[in-house]
């Protein structure tokens, strides 16, 4: 979602959608009418997804390195060399419950990811509001990951579409809610496929397989009956993802979640 999934914005601003009483001319409840206003707007600042990272990401993961490695060296001077079964066992111990303490930073990461996404996003000229948990994040995925940890990543397709269900479920749109109904049998070969392409060519169609994921998933959407459309170009997603990685090369990175903005304004900018 990508990732997700989700994105990414994510799986990361311009104008802000269209003049009141003309989003939905036929009533809160009535169809949307296309025309010259964009029907997504995302306007999030870089700075606010660098925040997010910092605090969420790249700190508590700081922090648990530096407190595993100093258990684990404090388990191996009181054990010693001569207790090796005891010592094996407290170190796959430690990396288990660093692997769940990883589990969780990634979780509250997702989480504020997420937030920063929706609540950064109109649609149809309304604000959106995310309303998920950590807790229910963590319920809705736990299943649909472990699935495709079963499956060597086969379910992969599937735990995507859980959680694009789990995102729908819970962002608000003023009073009207999202609807998902994207299939992940539709999902599954564009993965399969999209993935071996990317290799083939060295990554060269990587935006044209990020097309197609974007419009399995705004396409799957619906807000209160009125579906989305996606306008796909990935020669023009080629040229901005190349520019952004090149500005994060010379910044040595630091320019990664403007980038991510940058990339996450393209998707909203080409939904109909």
């Amino acid at each position: 979602m990508s990732q997700g999934y989700g994105e990414p914005g994510g799986h990361g601003g311009g104008g802000f959608g269209p003049p009141p009483g003309m989003g939905l001319p036929q009533g809160a409840m009535g169809p949307y009418r296309a025309g010259s206003a964009r029907r997504a707007v995302f306007s999030g600042a870089g700075i606010g997804l660098f925040v997010i990272y910092i605090l969420y990401s790249l700190v508590p993961n700081i922090g648990l390195q530096l407190v595993q490695a100093a258990i684990n060296a404090g388990a191996h001077a009181v054990l010693g060399s001569e207790n090796r079964n005891a010592t094996l066992m407290v170190t796959v111990g430690l990396a288990l419950v660093g692997f769940l303490a990883g589990l969780m930073v990634s979780l509250f990461y997702q989480h504020n990811y997420l937030k920063f996404y929706w609540e950064n996003m109109q649609l149809e000229g309304k604000q959106c509001r995310y309303e998920g948990s950590v807790a229910g994040l963590a319920s809705a995925l736990a299943v649909p990951a472990l699935l495709t940890c079963l499956t060597v990543g086969f379910y992969y397709a599937w735990a995507y579409r859980a959680y694009m269900q789990y995102v729908a479920d819970n962002v608000d749109v003023q009073g009207e809610r999202l609807q998902f109904d994207g299939s992940a049998v539709e999902l599954f070969p564009m993965m399969l496929l999209g993935g071996v392409l990317s290799v083939c060519t060295l990554g060269i169609y990587i935006p044209w397989y990020m097309n197609n994921v974007y419009a399995w998933c705004w396409e799957g959407l619906s807000l209160n009956g009125r579906t989305f459309t996606f306008r796909k170009d990935g020669g023009d997603l080629l040229v901005t993802v190349l520019g952004v990685a090149a500005l994060c090369v010379v910044t040595l990175f630091i320019y990664t979640p403007w980038g991510i903005c940058k990339i996450l304004n393209w998707e909203a900018d080409h939904v109909d």
